[in-house]
């Protein structure tokens, strides 16, 4: 009788967290104001990509800074913004539309 092996791929092992995951672990408090703001896009009919593009661009934001958006002064702003244009390859022009 033939012994099945159970075998877990590595890349489930090694997934690498989704960056919602690790702006709430930055700042905990995080969860409880994502949804009061994707609430409020909602009420005002975004589409839900575009809830999705702006909350991933403020999860982003979040990780980099380490504070919650009401919490940024100008000088965190322009300094996550420059970090961007430092990036190789460049984000796109789009990204910035967010801030």
């Amino acid at each position: 009788m033939a012994r099945c092996h159970t075998v877990t791929p590595r890349l489930a092992l090694h997934r690498p967290k989704k960056i919602s995951d690790v702006a709430i672990e930055r700042v905990p408090s995080r969860r409880n104001r994502i949804s009061s703001f994707q609430s409020k896009l909602a009420i005002a009919h975004y589409a839900h990509g575009t809830i999705t593009d702006y909350c991933h661009a403020l999860y982003k934001a979040v990780v980099y800074i380490g504070k919650l958006p009401d919490d940024f002064s100008q000088d965190d702003v322009d300094g996550y913004l420059q970090s961007m244009l430092s990036r190789k390859p460049m984000p796109a022009e789009a990204q910035f539309k967010h801030f």
